[in-house]
């Protein structure tokens, strides 16, 4: 009894004849010289790495750099407000004089007028000032987050690094800006 298989198939017309090809390997590859590709690679990601860090202090500085500018300008905002009122407290002890000396004869009402005038003047003044101070605290908050302090004041120049000149600046900015030393 002779079994016949069908090659081109796999189907065998008996039973006992099985012809299923079955096959497995394991591949091991070790890189011995590869151009000095690797050296590059880890030198091109530690440079990633620095500039990527760069960029972060430059946006924290950038971040700083709003923050103290909406700082100052609540600060000189403040500084409006109080020589607003000081004119005004001034021009309000003017008319009150100029009155005075009206009611007395020795100063005519056209005198007893400009004193009024430059009050109301000075009131707008001091209204614009509070604007202004209103405004300057909503930017504070907004860069800083937080609402600004009553303390909020102007920094004295003695208390300022501030280069003694232009030339100076310019190395220290050239030799410390974050996106600078980024691209670098």
């Amino acid at each position: 009894n002779t079994s016949r298989a069908d090659f081109a198939s796999g189907v065998s017309n008996n039973e006992e004849a099985s012809l299923t090809r079955r096959e497995a390997s394991i591949s091991a590859n070790q890189m011995l010289y590869d151009g000095f590709a690797t050296r590059g690679q880890v030198r091109q990601s530690k440079a990633a790495a620095l500039a990527a860090s760069w960029r972060v202090h430059d946006a924290a500085e950038n971040q700083a750099q709003r923050d103290v500018a909406a700082y100052l300008e609540l600060a000189r905002a403040n500084e409006l407000l109080v020589l607003a009122q000081t004119n005004q407290a001034n021009h309000q002890r003017y008319a009150e004089r100029t009155a005075e000396l009206a009611r007395a004869g020795r100063a005519n009402t056209a005198d007893v007028e400009q004193a009024t005038a430059r009050l109301a003047l000075a009131s707008a003044g001091v209204h614009d000032a509070q604007g202004l101070v209103k405004q300057a605290a909503a930017s504070y908050q907004s860069a800083t987050g937080k609402l600004p302090s009553d303390a909020i004041q102007l920094p004295k120049a003695s208390e300022l690094n501030i280069p003694v000149s232009v030339d100076e600046a310019i190395s220290t900015s050239l030799a410390q800006h974050p996106a600078l030393k980024a691209i670098s």
